[in-house]
């Protein structure tokens, strides 16, 4: 997997397209914390998100509840990779 990754996201706002970096993917996670989930979630998205497109996304979390986390949910699985794995006994 690179580690740098464009993705797009077809909303019913329009398309957007975001670029997901380690740096920005790891700042994302290390924000996060078990009563704060919206604000790392926004700021992440607006980060990542192509500059044109900035307006219309802020738009977009001011007009429909619980956008930003169902967009970063589906930005994040995208970036990351499947990765299986066993836990031996």
């Amino acid at each position: 997997m690179a580690l740098e990754k464009k993705i797009t996201v077809e909303t019913p706002k329009g398309d957007f397209s975001f670029n997901v970096s380690l740096a920005a993917h790891d700042k994302y996670v290390n924000e996060l914390t078990m009563t704060n989930k919206i604000k790392p979630a926004t700021n992440f998205l607006m980060n990542t998100v192509e500059d044109k497109q900035r307006k219309d996304l802020k738009e977009v979390f001011q007009s429909v509840p619980g956008s930003a986390l169902n967009l970063c949910s589906a930005v994040i699985e995208e970036y990351q990779p499947d990765f299986d794995l066993t836990v031996k006994k």
